[in-house]
């Protein structure tokens, strides 16, 4: 069985690094977008089973990707989890209204992202 596949979208690059090893070392294929505008284009091209967002980016923000993404029907059964140092009540429930299965809090713990691929993806054998 192929891993998953994971699309990373951050407009921090070291973050998306961190991300991408985080997510290599349990046995995901991971590939990072540094805009929204990216991370639409590569939804399409590559087809990841679930996308990481981050909500404060320049020129397009997350929740506004998720948006697009959702609305489209090529991406929008791709599950979302956003990824943000900045979670307040509101942000979550924008996110939920928006189309993201789960938000987790910035610095990204691996059991917590693990338990979230698994819960969106199931896990793997």
């Amino acid at each position: 069985m192929p891993p998953h596949e994971i699309l990373i979208v951050d407009d921090d690059y070291a973050f998306a690094e961190f991300s991408t090893m985080l997510l290599e070392s349990i046995g995901c294929r991971a590939t990072a977008a540094l805009s929204g505008q990216k991370a639409l284009e590569l939804a399409v091209s590559l087809k990841p089973d679930l996308i990481l967002m981050d909500l404060n980016m320049p020129q397009m923000s997350g929740l506004e990707t998720i948006r697009r993404l959702k609305a489209a029907p090529a991406t929008s059964a791709i599950p979302v989890v956003v990824c943000s140092s900045v979670l307040e009540n509101a942000d979550i429930e924008a996110a939920t209204r928006a189309g993201a299965a789960a938000c987790l809090r910035k610095p990204l713990k691996l059991a917590q992202l693990q338990a979230e691929i698994d819960r969106a993806l199931g896990p793997r054998p």
